[in-house]
């Protein structure tokens, strides 16, 4: 199913300093332009992939299997789940903030960067764990330096270590910027969430697509417009 997805103009890349809010308001817009293609596709790809994990934990802890084996294993499939995903929703995205014709179906096309994605999450994540000993302000440091890596991975094929480099080196005086993107995040989240939760099927896609569009505009790449 292909939605206004694919209509609009590239515009320039702008010259204005990146700000917090401006992402946001492209990733609304965005998903406001064609609701179904980025919701459903965002979540029919989420489920799809963290659903073995849960099915693995439910099913062993109900037959009495030992805690701990279950629910590493769920995890772990959770993990691989998980990279698949992220690969297929940041190929979405990308199409997205380009203007370029998108269908739910590239949302389950992440096999193509799976590896790479799920190096580079580990990778990611452990290099936060390794900061977090010197109290949290290095993590949220390294976090934020490393927060298009998997753009990155996806819209490059770069492999994962040189995605974390090329990350940290794009994000360089612009991690303020973010810091304070990922704390709107946070209170939308809230917000979303009163309403049982429903206000959270937007939000969602359309943090992704900001994510990208961070990526793009400290790339230097150009967005549709709107």
């Amino acid at each position: 199913m292909m939605g206004p997805m694919g209509m609009g103009m590239p515009t320039g890349v702008s010259g204005a300093p990146l700000t917090a809010s401006e992402p946001l308001g492209f990733g609304w817009r965005r998903v406001s332009s064609d609701w179904v293609t980025t919701i459903i596709g965002t979540f029919a790809v989420s489920i799809a992939c963290g659903m073995p994990g849960s099915i693995v934990q439910q099913f062993g802890l109900r037959s009495g299997g030992d805690i701990r084996i279950v629910t590493g294993i769920g995890q772990l499939l959770s993990l691989v789940g998980g990279a698949f995903a992220a690969g297929g929703i940041m190929n979405a995205s990308l199409k997205i903030c380009r203007g370029q014709p998108c269908q739910i179906g590239d949302y389950f096309s992440g096999g193509k960067w799976f590896v790479n994605v799920l190096v580079a999450e580990l990778l990611v994540g452990l290099a936060v764990l390794i900061g977090l000993p010197f109290l949290i302000v290095p993590a949220i440091i390294i976090a934020l330096g490393l927060f298009v890596t998997i753009p990155l991975v996806v819209d490059r094929d770069m492999g994962a270590i040189d995605a974390m480099k090329e990350s940290w080196r794009l994000t360089n005086g612009y991690k303020g910027t973010i810091f304070v993107f990922g704390l709107l995040c946070f209170l939308l989240c809230i917000a979303g969430a009163i309403p049982c939760g429903l206000g959270l099927l937007p939000l969602i896609p359309a943090f992704y697509i900001a994510q990208v569009y961070i990526y793009l505009r400290l790339s230097g790449q150009p967005t549709v417009q709107g």
